[in-house]
């Protein structure tokens, strides 16, 4: 901390394990509106920044509008498992001397990555160590590529029947003899017009406190607005943030958006995040499920040749595997081509819901590469760091103008939680009563908090929960993730017991569990 702890920030780590972040920091943390002594102050606008969380500034190429007039960058800092770290405004960056150049080709760790100049996206993503291409260099959708998927029947009153058509003789049946019977209308040969970008209109790079961002502007003949591409590469090549943005029109005739990612491997098998379990589309399945496309709660991976990529997903849950497959009617979940397709927008729909979609539209991917074969507990903290991809900064002096006893430190924990493949879902007062709850604030219960967890593999684990800048005791425990936590003190706690001050939670293959816990300052300690 420096002598002034009005410009001491808190740099939290809300995810369980250590990482090392950086990043841009919004000028009204560093520079807060009001007084600290006044916690009524006009604070709420410390998480709000435009410019920062409006794509379309990418497009005229101004710093400021992307970081604003007097924004700052967090240079590379390590953070605690769940705690934080107290820096100075003093060391934060500017990057008033950043500039953007036009190379197409970016070194970085053992990584030499090559932008398409004519295309936009990525042409190569090569492993300089391993002499290995990750990307499928041939495929015709380009990787970070944007596709525009319509139905080519423009002189049809009703184009969505080639997707799906209803036979009207189902309900005459039904009617007649009262028995149901299984119908599948989707039309799996439906014509399909696929649009790419036809140029790049700006193409810039710039090189950051822990690696490189890449910025182009797409022309897209069939959008109302280009597209704006952000990549971001970390200091070890092995990582990339995709970032795309584009104008949507009033256009009602159906029509679906990806964004594309070609990866060089042989055999694939993907798999899905589904509700903190890795789901192998096809085995994992009840039969008669849709194997056309998947919903993931915070990733998709696929694995082949020994290798594995892993893409947080935390605002665009939607993909298609091996090739562009809505209405295909795929009886197993086997591809055999590396091809995800992340499936951002779509109106194929034939209901009462509005057909068109005008106005911004984002996606963000996280795209990991790793060497082994795929690993479930690390594709979690992949979905889960994509979630938190940016500091989480608060002024430390809040409130009264000077910091508080139990943050007067360079760096702790609050408390010590499990990391994958034990899951933390949820840490939260047992007073934030969810809505539809009984309980009321202010009932005596705001010192005890909840934590749900989940066993995320295919064996019983031993889950300990540690004392930090907080004491922990254990109130009680029960089975799933219940909206209203245990509140019986004097109930024996179920799967769950003290040991040395922590606390130790028995946790079935796949269970879920939610522990009660009374928690007390450690400061004055």
């Amino acid at each position: 901390m420096s002598d002034d702890p009005e410009t001491d920030l808190l740099v939290v780590n809300p995810l369980p394990w250590r990482r090392t972040q950086s990043g841009p920091v919004p000028r009204h943390v560093v520079r807060p509106r009001g007084v600290a002594a006044d916690p009524t102050a006009a604070r709420h606008f410390q998480d709000r920044d435009r410019s920062r969380s409006t794509p379309a500034a990418f497009d005229n190429g101004d710093e400021s509008a992307v970081f604003g007039t007097d924004g700052y960058w967090l240079p590379p800092t390590e953070l605690p498992g769940f705690g934080y770290a107290v820096v100075s405004a003093e060391e934060l960056l500017t990057l008033d001397d950043r500039s953007f150049d036009d190379r197409a080709v970016v070194e970085v760790g053992d990584y030499r990555v090559t932008f398409d100049r004519d295309r936009g996206g990525v042409a190569s993503w090569y492993d300089v160590a391993q002499d290995r291409e990750w990307i499928n260099r041939s495929d015709e959708n380009q990787f970070a590529g944007v596709v525009h998927e319509r139905v080519a029947a423009d002189d049809r009153d009703q184009p969505r029947q080639l997707l799906y058509r209803y036979d009207d003789d189902v309900d005459r049946r039904l009617v007649a003899t009262g028995a149901f019977e299984p119908y599948d209308g989707f039309q799996s040969d439906w014509p399909a017009r696929r649009e790419r970008p036809t140029d790049v209109l700006d193409h810039g790079v710039a090189a950051l406190p822990n690696g490189y961002e890449i910025r182009q502007r797409l022309a897209m003949p069939s959008f109302p607005s280009p597209v704006s591409l952000r990549m971001v590469l970390d200091e070890s090549g092995a990582s990339m943030v995709v970032e795309a943005a584009w104008e949507m029109g009033l256009e009602t005739a159906p029509e679906s958006t990806y964004v594309t990612f070609p990866f060089a491997l042989s055999d694939p098998t993907p798999y899905v995040d589904v509700g903190g379990q890795a789901m192998r589309p096809g085995r994992d399945q009840l039969s008669g499920t849709c194997h056309d496309s998947y919903t993931a709660q915070r990733w998709a991976a696929l694995e082949g040749d020994g290798r594995s990529v892993t893409v947080g997903c935390p605002i665009n849950p939607l993909w298609q595997f091996g090739d562009f497959s809505f209405a295909a009617g795929r009886s197993t979940g086997e591809i055999d081509r590396a091809l995800m397709l992340g499936w951002v927008t779509s109106n194929y729909w034939d209901t009462n819901f509005r057909a068109r979609q005008p106005g911004l539209v984002r996606a963000r991917y996280h795209v990991h590469l790793r060497d082994d074969p795929f690993e479930e507990a690390e594709a979690h903290r992949v979905g889960l760091a994509a979630e938190h991809p940016e500091p989480l900064v608060q002024t430390a002096g809040e409130t009264g103008g000077s910091p508080r006893p139990d943050v007067d430190r360079t760096a702790a924990i609050f408390l010590d939680l499990p990391e994958p493949p034990v899951l933390v879902h949820h840490v939260r007062p047992e007073d934030a009563a969810p809505i539809g709850s009984q309980r009321r604030r202010g009932d005596g219960t705001a010192d005890r908090i909840a934590v749900v967890l989940r066993n995320a593999s295919d064996a019983p684990r031993r889950a300990t929960i540690g004392p930090g800048v907080l004491s922990v005791d254990v109130v009680d425990a029960a089975a799933g993730a219940a909206t209203e936590p245990p509140s019986d003190a004097d109930a024996a706690p179920i799967g769950a017991e003290m040991s040395d001050d922590e606390v130790e939670v028995a946790l079935g293959a796949r269970e879920l569990r939610t522990v009660l816990l009374r928690c007390s300052s450690r400061s004055n300690r």
